[in-house]
């Protein structure tokens, strides 16, 4: 009988710690898997292709803005694609917030093949723009799956 008692007081302690040390692996894996997926879901794009003014400027503008400024997103990333391109290029009050949203580090790029059609490409670098072919990039910014925002 006191062998017996002697066993158990030896291996609960030994079982009661795997248990802590085996809750502790999962609690980390766990953690670090949803903080992943935190962080991958924390960056936003946005695929504007409307050449309407309006529309950039009373939704865009003011949500790509305050979505930084806010911090509802960490990462934003603006794509020029199509229409939008010349509409940069050309109308002041539209670069003026595009250079708002460069300064605030929001990262915006524009399709080269696009600006090279509307012959833009020149302004929309000298914005800061960075201007490349998009077809691969969006393509894997959609397999990603990162939420991509299309205006």
């Amino acid at each position: 009988m006191s062998k017996e008692i002697i066993i158990r007081e030896i291996r609960e302690p030994e079982i009661g710690q795997l248990e802590d040390m085996l809750y502790e692996a999962i609690f980390l894996f766990t953690s670090d898997f949803l903080q992943h997926k935190f962080n991958q879901m924390d960056k936003l794009h946005i695929l504007w292709t409307s050449d309407n003014k309006i529309t950039v400027l009373n939704m865009l503008a003011i949500y790509v803005l305050n979505a930084k400024s806010r911090g509802w997103w960490k990462e934003i990333n603006v794509i020029i694609w199509g229409a939008s391109a010349k509409l940069v290029a050309k109308d002041t009050q539209v670069q003026t917030e595009v250079l708002e949203m460069l300064n605030m580090g929001i990262s915006v790029e524009a399709c080269k093949d696009c600006s090279d059609v509307c012959e833009v490409t020149d302004d929309l670098e000298r914005l800061g723009v960075n201007v490349r072919f998009m077809g691969e990039p969006l393509t894997n910014y959609i397999k990603s799956g990162e939420p991509i925002l299309t205006i």
